[in-house]
């Protein structure tokens, strides 16, 4: 293998699969192995799995799962997590993470990893972030074990900075992740602001003092203001199904024209607006759809997506696995709102009566709480609002992300230095 010329103050060194890679001067390229120390948990059997005793970190625990089961087996300390420690799981689920719990011990398809004098143990949380798809693509594509083996994540290669430099990366990246995780925390608490206004907005109103029980699903009454209404979805909306009468599943003959056309992906990516198209049709396609105008709802119903919306921005096309939704008497978002309160309830009907197509029949006699048309649109504007608060937070979110993913490449290679 040749390596080219490196730029100044840099050198070339091989690296995986025999390229190479440009690397400062003084920085090193090791085996993983030679810079921290991989500990096997172990493995329980299920007779050693009690209701009492120390904690046991499943890869589930790692995700977000709260469920623990507990041994009494007698364990060396060696085998325990604390507070802070790195670990990395190994099984299905590939990705290093910081224990922050309780004194536990890490099941078998998990390693803790513990660095040595010369390694920072942020920097290899963040090298272990950088590398993992590479090291699941690896057992994916057949190159090694899918299960990765502790002798090969002991032989794959790490970029070594000097010790100063490590931590220096490793603040920077970890003040980003402060901040996603920040930002997660303020979308989490918007999101609750939503629902607990969405609750109380779409039963009380704005400033109602009487109200009246009225009938409602499963047999039960709830209480609304005295001027609002229950009626049918189909009272106060026309509700009409798409159309692609021969199914072409992806037939030329019928796509790559100028006609914008959308699939139930589309209203599952748009954020509440569809606002793009991922395809077009040509004459002979428009003929067997159906066109619908700006400003209706969408919703899909069928598949997994049952129950998803969005509000078309320009007239479009789309198949029977839409349907869409306008009316001259109520105002759109107010009516979007509604659906998405119902989402849940349309899936679990779907699935339990129509291998998961919702009958239309049952989207018309859907039933719904219908105020004047004045406060439907305060209450949509309000909500509409928190909406708009949360998608420029979750925007926000994903540029962070980006710059992270951005700066892992280039501050753990070299490529811009600290």
């Amino acid at each position: 293998m040749s390596l080219a010329t490196p730029r100044k103050g840099y050198k070339s060194v091989p690296w995986l699969f025999g390229k190479a890679i440009e690397i400062p001067e003084e920085w090193e390229v090791s085996r993983q192995g030679s810079v921290c120390e991989f500990i096997n948990g172990y493995a329980y059997s299920e007779k050693e799995i009690s209701k009492i005793g120390y904690p046991i970190i499943r890869i589930q625990n790692l995700t977000g799962g709260t469920k623990y089961v507990h041994s009494n087996v007698k364990l060396p300390e060696k085998q325990f997590a604390v507070e802070g420690d790195l670990l990395y799981a190994w099984s299905a689920t590939f990705s290093p993470f910081i224990w922050h719990g309780e004194k536990s011990a890490f099941h078998y398809h998990q390693w803790k990893v513990i660095p040595n004098e010369k390694s920072d143990k942020m920097f290899l949380f963040y090298h272990f972030e950088r590398v993992t798809p590479t090291i699941r693509n690896m057992g994916q594509s057949g190159l090694g074990m899918f299960h990765m083996t502790k002798n090969g994540m002991e032989r794959f290669q790490f970029i070594k900075p000097p010790l100063s430099e490590q931590q220096k990366i490793a603040n920077i990246l970890s003040n980003v992740d402060n901040l996603i995780e920040s930002t997660g925390k303020v979308i989490t608490h918007s999101k609750k602001v939503k629902t607990g206004l969405m609750q109380k907005l779409l039963t009380r109103g704005i400033g109602h003092v009487t109200f009246k029980k009225v009938p409602w699903l499963f047999g039960k009454e709830i209480e609304i203001p005295e001027e609002w209404e229950v009626k049918r979805l189909d009272d106060v909306a026309h509700i009409q199904r798409g159309k692609f009468s021969h199914r072409p599943r992806g037939d030329p003959n019928y796509f790559n024209g100028k006609y914008p056309y959308i699939q139930t992906g589309d209203i599952e990516k748009a954020n509440g607006f569809i606002t793009t198209h991922s395809q077009t049709l040509n004459e002979k396609g428009k003929a067997v759809s159906k066109l619908f105008t700006t400003g209706i709802i969408v919703i899909t119903i069928v598949g997994v997506n049952i129950g998803n919306t969005a509000i078309t921005t320009y007239p479009i096309y789309f198949p029977d696995s839409i349907v869409g939704i306008s009316s001259d008497s109520s105002n759109i978002q107010f009516l979007k709102i509604l659906l998405e309160t119902k989402k849940e309830i349309l899936k679990n009907t779907a699935i339990n009566n129509a291998r998961e197509n919702l009958n239309l029949e049952i989207l018309r006699n859907l039933k719904i709480i219908h105020p004047q048309l004045s406060e439907q649109q305060k209450i949509a504007s309000i909500l509409s609002n928190i909406d708009s608060k949360i998608t420029s937070q979750e925007q926000y979110k994903e540029k962070l992300e980006r710059l992270k993913k951005s700066l892992m490449q280039k501050l753990l290679t070299g490529e811009v230095r600290v």
